[in-house]
């Protein structure tokens, strides 16, 4: 009975030692899970947007200005950004768009000489953007396309021969009140919350309502402040 007894204590002492180094093989045996990735800033939010916008009408046939040179002024306003897909987003803007052109006029319509039409719209955007994934979190580079429309605020006209400005309605051109476009570009949005773009705003329809063709053509450089929600 001694001897079974000791051999049962001698067993028990074996599997108590043998316990923790087993436990240690199996914990080893199993896969550290990797951590989780940190959460990416949302795509949803709003800001502010402003910059240059290098703008010109195109002319066609039948219109009596000629040699149209770009007009530059300011393009600005405010945007909200909802997130679709993780790579994907809508963006509805309201600009201020400053917009039209310089020109020579050799018919007696306004002047003779060179002149500067001056058109300022509030202008309606509404882009689908598309992000490009980077290993860095910090850049997001994007592509966006979408429709606008634009409402006229106010339209002039400024003689280089005569000096001074007037009202379209004075004996100027005759402009619409809207006017539709396509808007595309691409951007760069880093430390979630700056953004810089390069955008063209193609406009679709003429803007003259007595002239011959004349559409908006702008290339649009801005930079703006994102507030993430």
């Amino acid at each position: 009975m001694r001897r079974w007894s000791r051999l049962a204590v001698f067993s028990l002492a074996c599997t108590v030692m043998a316990t923790p180094a087993m436990a240690q093989e199996v914990v080893s045996a199993v896969p550290a899970a990797e951590p989780a990735p940190a959460e990416q800033p949302g795509l949803t939010g709003f800001g502010v947007i402003g910059g240059l916008n290098f703008s010109k009408l195109a002319l066609g046939d039948g219109n009596a200005l000629e040699d149209a040179k770009n007009r530059t002024a300011f393009t600005g306003g405010a945007f909200f950004t909802l997130g679709l897909w993780r790579i994907l987003a809508i963006q509805p803007e309201v600009l201020l768009a400053m917009k039209g052109t310089r020109a020579s006029n050799p018919t007696q319509n306004f002047t003779t000489g060179d002149l500067t039409l001056s058109m300022n719209y509030i202008e309606i955007p509404l882009l689908l953007k598309a992000y490009i994934p980077l290993k860095n979190p910090n850049l997001r580079p994007n592509l966006f396309v979408g429709p606008a429309i634009s409402f006229l605020v106010s339209c002039r006209v400024g003689e280089d021969v005569l000096g001074g400005t007037r009202d379209c309605a004075n004996g100027g051109p005759t402009i619409k009140d809207t006017d539709t476009s396509i808007m595309f570009g691409a951007g760069l949005d880093f430390m979630h919350s700056f953004t810089a773009q390069v955008r063209f705003d193609l406009g679709l329809q003429d803007v003259d309502e007595e002239q011959g063709t004349a559409k908006n053509r702008s290339l649009i450089l801005m930079v703006g402040y994102f507030f993430p929600l």
